[in-house]
């Protein structure tokens, strides 16, 4: 279990590196860098989707028990439902033409920053749910 728990720790805190770079160089540039600044182009909904991939991986590679099956399927499908939405959400943002309405920046971060929340939640069940389940692969 705690091998599982390391990665899981260093995967989620090496997803925030591009972010951590962004802050550094706000602040070499003399700017004020705030949470809105650093996540209003779509940067935090990358490693998300990382996350919730990781989380999928996670649990398709262990064998469930027939007592357990509902919440392997529960988990499974909320980190598939997290990494599908947040790759949506990135191709918006992305795909966001200048000349058009700009989208809202404190809006944006809001959502990365909620979808974040949402993986990181549901990738501790699901890397909870396999490390205890025994050991048992596929």
């Amino acid at each position: 279990m705690n091998e599982k728990l390391t990665r899981f720790i260093f995967g989620v805190l090496l997803g925030l590196l591009p972010i951590v770079a962004s802050w550094l160089i706000l602040l070499l540039r003399g700017d004020a860098p705030s949470v809105v600044n650093l996540i209003a182009h779509g940067e935090l909904l990358l490693p998300t989707a990382s996350i919730a991939a990781a989380a999928v991986g996670e649990l398709l590679g262990s064998r469930a028990s027939c007592e357990r099956r509902t919440i392997h399927l529960v988990s499974g499908g909320t980190a598939t439902l997290v990494l599908a939405l947040s790759c949506l959400c990135y191709a918006v943002v992305t795909s966001a033409t200048p000349g058009v309405p700009p989208l809202n920046s404190v809006i944006v971060a809001t959502v990365s920053l909620s979808f974040y929340v949402c993986a990181v939640v549901v990738a501790a069940a699901c890397t909870m749910i396999t490390a205890t389940n025994g050991g048992k692969n596929v």
